[in-house]
Order: C-alpha cells, then sequence, then structure tokens
C-alpha cells in the first residue's frame, strides 16, 4: 500500500478547477458497503477521484441502504471523554481500541472520515463533536502525514473553538509482519499505542 498517497492526493484535492470544485475527490471506504457506495459515488462524480482501500478482512459496519456524499463523515459512536477521528482500516483499529477504552470507564466518540475534501457543513459539526469531548480529538491514518490529520488541525486552527488536535500517523518507514495487527504495532499504531494515547489526552485535559 502506498503510504504518502493521502497527502499527494490531498493536495490536489484542496485545488480549485476553473468551475470552482475540488481538483480531487479523496474516497476512504473504511467496509465494503461503503467501498461499494464511495465507488458509485465516483462514478457519478464530474472530474479526478482517488479511492483508498485497505486488505484485511474486517467486519461490516454500515446497513446496505446507507448514504454516502462526497466531503462527508459518519459518527459511529457518541462519546464525551475523547473524540476519535479515523478512515479505512484504522476505524476498525480505533473500535477494538474503544472496548479497553470503556474498561477504564472513558467515553469515545468515533467519526469516520470517508471521503475529501471536507465539506465545511462536516467540518464544523466534527470540531463541535471533538468541542463536546472535552476539547480533546485524536485523528488516526495508517499513512504518512498530510492526509486526514492535517486537514482537522488545519480547521481546528482557523476555528474559535480551543481544541486539541493530536495525530497518531506513520512516522517511520515499517517492516513487513505477518498480520496488520503486528505491522501497526512495529510502527506505534496499533490497538495498544491508540488506547495509551486516548488515556494520555483524557488525563491532561483534568
Amino acid at each position: 500500500m502506498g503510504l504518502s498517497d493521502l497527502a499527494f492526493f490531498r493536495a490536489l484535492a484542496h485545488g480549485r478547477r476553473a468551475d470552482g470544485e475540488s481538483a480531487c475527490r479523496m474516497m476512504l471506504p473504511a467496509d465494503a458497503v461503503a467501498a461499494f457506495k464511495l465507488t458509485e459515488l465516483m462514478a457519478n462524480t464530474d472530474g479526478l477521484c482517488y479511492m483508498r482501500t485497505h486488505r484485511p478482512d474486517v467486519p461490516i459496519l454500515y446497513d446496505a441502504d446507507e448514504v454516502f456524499e462526497a466531503g462527508g463523515y459518519k459518527h459511529l459512536e457518541d462519546g464525551e471523554d475523547v473524540a476519535i477521528v479515523a478512515s479505512g482500516y484504522m476505524v476498525h483499529v480505533a473500535r477494538q481500541a474503544m472496548e479497553q477504552l470503556e474498561q477504564r470507564g472513558l467515553s469515545v466518540s468515533l467519526i469516520d472520515v470517508y471521503s475529501l475534501p471536507l465539506t465545511q457543513r462536516a467540518t464544523e459539526e466534527i470540531l463541535q463533536i471533538g468541542d463536546d469531548c472535552r476539547g480533546q480529538l485524536l485523528v488516526l491514518e495508517d499513512n504518512f502525514v498530510g492526509g486526514v490529520y492535517d486537514d482537522i488541525a488545519a480547521a481546528a486552527a482557523a476555528s474559535d473553538k480551543g481544541i486539541c488536535v493530536d495525530g497518531m500517523v506513520l512516522r517511520n518507514i515499517p517492516k513487513s509482519a505477518r498480520t496488520p495487527e503486528e505491522a501497526l504495532s512495529l510502527v506505534h499504531l496499533g490497538v495498544e499505542n491508540v488506547v495509551a494515547a486516548v488515556q494520555k489526552m483524557f488525563d491532561q485535559s483534568e
């Protein structure tokens, strides 16, 4: 899988065509339903589109009649202590981490950003969710910097909400491993790393 792809296509996504539309739409499905629906959306979108899929088998998150739109997101879980923003495979990593965090007594919101660039409405709503979670927002990505984390951080910096945005992204060259879980742990993006990061954000917010 490419690891600098989101940074490359995000640069295009924030460029504008002559008609004012985004130069590229990015699709980041987390399950088979999202992949199917977003493929349909791409086929009916004028201009360049890019989809980033993943290889591991994952549980189905969405019903067959779920509606997806360019620049949209899904608020999968509602919590009050920390908000996690993820996309693609990292949505499932976040869900596993949330199970352990619940055992620690932490209530976590989960947001699936399945398309970039986010619409202004989607951006504002995501920031509001973060604001409602003690102003703590953690973004998870299995790629190098330049993707969803940068989008959310830039939006938070331009807002007046004072939200603390932290990001877990790939910061070193990964090595081969037997399972996705082992590969993520080697680059400090495993479930245990997410749990520790959320706990740290929560502790610092008190």
